[in-house]
């Protein structure tokens, strides 16, 4: 009777240790749970690296477009006006509240 009881106990303690590792391995700190939110993250953090990008790769042609070399007129002529708070009595003027 004492070694069946002995094996019950060692069977009964691996099961557990089992089960533990198998929860663990599932909700832990780096289990699948985890996983799934990581890759959702790193979807996200990759869309915002695109748009980013794209938001610096508009601004450097924008930049290209007033170096000395291509003064593009239409540009200089926009910025200008953007700074300057100034139109032509002809132009429809817009303004948005910031």
């Amino acid at each position: 009777m004492r070694v069946f009881l002995t094996r019950l106990t060692f069977i009964l303690c691996c099961i557990g240790a089992a089960s533990w590792l198998a929860w663990t391995a599932e909700h832990g700190e780096r289990g699948s749970d985890r996983l799934v939110e990581r890759k959702a993250n790193f979807k996200q953090l990759v869309e915002t690296l695109v748009e980013e990008a794209d938001k610096r790769d508009a601004m450097a042609r924008r930049v290209a477009l007033l170096r000395s070399g291509k003064l593009d007129p239409d540009m200089l002529d926009e910025r200008a006006r953007k700074m300057l708070e100034f139109s032509h009595p002809n132009d429809v003027v817009v303004i948005l509240k910031q």
